[in-house]
């Protein structure tokens, strides 16, 4: 379970709204196979996957509203290599016969030849058969069936608005019926900047989660959204988590707390923070949020990557939701961390006189030189 406790700032940004939404240990990879009674056509003969090299990776980027990217290495001759390949070769070519017209471009990397492009463009484990897309900045991996069918209809999917407007009775049905993971947002109007932020969030989600917006009062108040720049996550069959944002000021702090409130050490110091968060309820720059890593397994290693950070241990830091920046309190192996403590090192941390680190998005490992305890 995750809460929200305090006031979110006007200036949200994608990282702050992954951290809050984290909603991909919820979802599945899978996408289920389409009906085989559609006919697939013929390819045609033409050629159209390219071989991606430094030289042409920017080229291709550039001229394509999506490029798929397949990471391959040489079969060195063997008979079941040459038979799998040639079965991903003509998957790829009518993949990207079929999508072309959209704007997609496929193309093959092979691992060994190019394995510092392949570092550079996915931080994920690179192996034969991993299949990449790279849309508006975005690496989303495809982790469906290896087919034809499937494969062009996630590429469909993601070409589609990653945000859904809910305008009316009929969508708010359609809306009612999706039994999956959803998440949807009360914004003033699709020019905001809460609202582009939220829609930029939504890009590494898709397809596999739907996100929704809401413009209008009465609907809203139809979906329990009281006031503007509110996001509520839905899981199937589950109560329905709210995150209430009210847009007063630019600049804030967000103060994230990692805790296991079931665990021998999150027993004691869960209730800490909670006594910090009362303190500083009516404090404008600062929003709190406790997250119980248990329930978000799939996003232990963004967190540590990103924020530097031991996930597996309680820690609560502070993010500049700003500048992308954080810091994180040190604890001592046999902790005695008081509120006052706490408190102590917020107002020093907001004074200015706590260094914060940039948040590394494409980092995998936290630096062998921070531990946090």
């Amino acid at each position: 379970m995750a809460t929200c406790r305090g006031r979110w700032k006007s200036n949200w940004n994608p990282i702050l709204l992954i951290l809050l939404v984290a909603v991909l240990c919820y979802v599945s990879c899978r996408e289920e196979e389409p009906s085989r009674n559609y006919q697939l056509p013929q390819h045609d003969g033409k050629r159209r996957v390219v071989e991606l090299t430094e030289s042409n990776f920017g080229r291709l980027k550039k001229n394509s509203e999506l490029l798929v990217i397949h990471f391959e290495m040489p079969h060195y001759g063997q008979e079941d290599g040459k038979r799998s390949a040639k079965f991903m070769r003509d998957m790829l070519e009518l993949t990207a016969q079929l999508s072309e017209s959209k704007g997609v471009k496929v193309a093959t990397l092979d691992i060994v030849k190019q394995i510092g492009l392949a570092q550079k463009i996915t931080t994920e484990r690179q192996y034969p058969g991993y299949i990449a897309t790279h849309y508006k900045g975005n690496i989303i991996p495809f982790h469906g069936h290896r087919s034809v069918e499937v494969l062009s209809v996630f590429i469909m999917r993601l070409l589609e608005d990653p945000v859904y407007e809910i305008d009316g009775k009929s969508r708010k049905k359609l809306y009612d019926s999706v039994e999956l993971p959803k998440v949807i947002g009360y914004f003033e109007g699709d020019e905001s900047k809460e609202y582009k932020a939220f829609e930029e969030a939504a890009i590494p989600f898709r397809p596999l989660m739907m996100f929704y917006s809401v413009f209008n009062k009465k609907i809203a108040k139809t979906l329990r959204l009281k006031k503007q720049n509110t996001i509520t996550f839905t899981k199937p069959y589950e109560k329905p988590i709210h995150f209430k944002g009210e847009p007063i000021f630019m600049n804030g702090y967000l103060i994230a707390a990692f805790i296991r409130p079931k665990s021998h050490d999150g027993v004691k110091f869960f209730p800490i923070v909670k006594s910090l968060a009362k303190q500083y309820r009516k404090n404008e720059k600062t929003a709190f949020i406790w997250v119980d890593p248990d329930e978000f397994p799939n996003m232990h290693e963004y967190w540590r990557s990103g924020f530097n950070i031991n996930i597996e241990n309680n820690i609560i830091g502070v993010v500049n939701v700003t500048s992308n920046e954080s810091t994180w309190y040190r604890r001592t192996a046999e902790d005695k961390t008081t509120v006052k403590d706490l408190s102590t090192w917020l107002d020093d941390v907001m004074d200015g006189s706590v260094m914060f680190d940039s948040f590394n998005s494409k980092a995998r490992h936290p630096k062998k030189n921070k531990q946090e305890l």
